[in-house]
């Protein structure tokens, strides 16, 4: 019993297709606790395969609550935005959905419904999704929401309409239910529902427009349900949209002899000015080199090839006539160990080279806990940068002032054997006593997030946190021991509890607080206090394990995205939890042990 709602802005031609990024955040909840449901976790593991054959880079989060799901949206509109203007934003919720006075709310597996007024604290507003991609300002938005059409409405208060309320398709865009106004969508006997089976089949045809791909859904729905189901679309569609598009080949062939770039109008084949015309409007403000390249290579001699060349120069990359350059030039080139700081009061940051590792420890490694396996090979490609210090109080007080950011009051701290909540400590007072120089604390994920995205702001540069794979690699610094200063650590190497002892390692004292960055020598990358002062916050969602992890260092992008790696672990720990290898999950909350490091994307 489900319904489908998509927006779709299009993108007109495949030559942008094959430049842009496209970038889709999956939600599928079944574990509810008083009305399950059987499909949304097969449905989101299927809709996530198909998305990634057509080279979406996918968020997966299954069987969220109200607040995960919150941050996973804001994850996924983060990465959205940091794909540019001209990137394809795609969502799909599968769950139950409740329509509530002409408004759609998306509900997690944590919500406590008892009237129709707790929807808007328990649940999420589909209008606010939308809104977040929008916010993202890029070219192409799809939004999928595979809802179940039961009401899990105690039957006192529910709404009298069945389904989601109607959404009116914009100009530019489509939307498609799974079933029409009043009809119940079945949610299928089989491992996913008929209408996702019916929709991931015809997308998966190359060059099929998107309006035919719902068509094509809708005859076959209406056949396997006897007609009791009929997917229903509102449509302001200007042109065609391809999931796949067709071959250039395949296009040339095409009967109607028009120069095609995946490109046809709603009344068929149109000429080479209206190509041209809807390529230049979708790539000239993309700030991409390949994609304006790709427009030259596509029209030459076209009305808008001397603008084209123009925002290529601009761009910093030379074009002589008839040369198109495949890649942006590089402005400049960083060596291995190199260090350079790209603002005033900002990160110094350390130039990390490129090379292989074994990321994660071996059974044979003392106080090795299951998270840390399977060991896998990961290839980091090319160089990046990584700070050379975690973020200092003074660095991000700065941000807070130029910003505006507000952090909240509120710190967790270990008191006796338990966490507890002081609600007036803060960054500035974490409960210890603290200078600027030292590492900044008492911080959610989201705040470290308002750094990094204010930074890039600032430095016109791909600031960002460190994905997992790549904090191991810099922290082990070409190392294969549990710590890069060898099999053991000591207290004169990290800020750690020393009081405790690993491999025989010699004891010290417990300081009981962070220390200035740089107290301690750098590792061999020129990276310090990789082990203990701050656990350090990642970009990637947490997993139980590495299986099934990038191996080309890339953010892990799937699993629970309400929860984000951390690692290094802190003043606060004992030695087996400062290990290269060791990794934990961090819900958000703000904690007196919890700091962050940047990198930058090199060109």
């Amino acid at each position: 019993m489900r319904l489908l709602v998509a927006v779709l802005v299009l993108v007109v031609c495949t030559g942008v297709a094959r430049a842009e990024k496209r970038v889709a955040l999956v939600i599928g909840n079944s574990s509810y606790k008083n009305s399950p449901l059987r499909n949304p976790k097969n449905d989101a593991v299927l809709m996530t395969a198909t998305l990634k054959e057509m080279g979406f880079d996918v968020v997966t989060a299954v069987d969220v609550s109200r607040r995960d799901m919150g941050r996973a949206v804001k994850t996924f509109g983060k990465a959205l935005r940091r794909a540019g203007t001209g990137a394809v934003g795609l969502l799909y919720y599968s769950g139950h959905g409740i329509q509530s006075r002409g408004e759609n709310f998306l509900i997690p597996i944590d919500a406590e419904i008892e009237t129709e007024a707790d929807l808007t604290i328990e649940s999420m507003s589909a209008a606010d999704i939308l809104q977040q991609m929008e916010d993202a300002g890029n070219r192409l938005n799809l939004v999928i929401l595979d809802a179940c059409r039961n009401n899990p409405l105690p039957s006192a208060v529910r709404s009298g309409s069945k389904g989601l309320a109607r959404v009116k398709a914009a100009s530019g865009s489509l939307i498609a239910f799974a079933a029409a106004p009043g009809q119940v969508a079945a949610d299928g006997k089989g491992q996913n529902s008929p209408y996702l089976s019916a929709l991931v089949e015809a997308m998966k045809v190359p060059g099929l427009a998107v309006e035919q791909v719902f068509k094509k859904t809708r005859v076959k729905v209406e056949s396997q349900t006897g007609g009791a189901q009929t997917p229903w679309e509102e449509s302001s569609l200007k042109g065609d949209f391809y999931f796949i598009p067709a071959s250039q080949s395949n296009a040339e062939d095409d009967s109607a002899g028009a120069r095609s770039v995946g490109v046809t109008g709603v009344q068929g084949a149109v000429d080479d000015r209206t190509l041209e015309l809807s390529y230049w409007n979708s790539v000239k403000d993309s700030g991409s080199a390949a994609a304006l390249s790709e427009f030259l290579k596509q029209f030459p001699s076209g009305t808008f090839a001397g603008l084209a060349r123009i925002k290529l120069e601009e761009l910093g990359t030379k074009v002589a006539v008839g040369v198109f350059p495949d890649k942006e030039t590089p402005v400049r080139t960083y060596k291995p160990g190199e260090t350079f700081t790209e603002c005033d009061n900002c990160p110094e940051m350390v130039v990390i080279p490129s090379g292989s590792f074994t990321m994660g420890s071996p059974k044979s490694e003392k106080k090795r806990e299951a998270a840390e396996g399977p060991q896998r090979k990961v290839e980091i490609s090319k160089p990046f940068a990584a700070g050379k210090f975690e973020v200092t109080v003074d660095q991000y007080t700065t941000f807070v002032k130029e910003s505006g950011h507000l952090v909240e009051n509120g710190c967790w701290i270990y008191k006796g054997s338990k966490w507890v909540e002081r609600k007036n400590l803060s960054y500035k007072k974490p409960g210890y006593r603290q200078k600027g120089t030292f590492p900044v604390t008492c911080l959610s994920w989201w705040d470290a997030q308002a750094y990094v995205e204010w930074l890039g702001k600032k430095t016109g540069k791909d600031y960002r946190l460190l994905s997992e794979a790549e904090w191991e690699y810099a922290a082990r610094a070409g190392t294969s021991t549990p710590f890069s200063t060898g099999k053991r650590i000591t207290a004169s190497q990290a800020n750690f509890d020393s009081r405790y002892t690993y491999n025989g390692s010699k004891k010290g004292k417990f300081r009981n607080a962070a220390l200035p960055v740089g107290s301690f020598p750098a590792n061999r990358f020129g990276l310090h206090d990789m082990h203990g002062n701050m656990a350090e916050l990642t970009e990637d969602c947490w997993n139980p394990n590495h299986r099934n992890a990038p191996t080309n260092g890339a953010v892990r992008t799937t699993g629970n995205c309400g929860k984000h790696v951390l690692r290094g672990s802190s003043w606060l720990d004992e030695p087996w939890f400062v290990r290269s290898a060791y990794r934990y999950g961090s819900e958000g909350g703000r904690s007196y042990d919890k700091g962050f490091r940047v990198a930058r994307t090199l060109p």
